[in-house]
């Protein structure tokens, strides 16, 4: 499942690739990052947590 979550929504880092990845985005910019595992603390239709994997290039930290 893809799912695009609204932005400033929280979500919980469990887990991360230690080996870095380039990725280019729809606009043609490259950007290198890891990916992390996260929980969205969302759920789903029937009733898990959704969870999966996002480049940190699209997460801000809260501090």
């Amino acid at each position: 499942m893809i799912i695009q979550l609204k932005r400033g929504t929280r979500v919980k880092i469990s887990d991360w690739l230690v080996v870095g990845y380039e990725i280019e985005n729809s606009d043609g910019v490259r950007r290198k990052g890891y990916w992390l595992y996260v929980d969205t603390g969302i759920k789903d239709k029937k009733g898990d947590t959704i969870k999966g994997w996002v480049m940190d290039v699209y997460l801000e930290e809260e501090y």
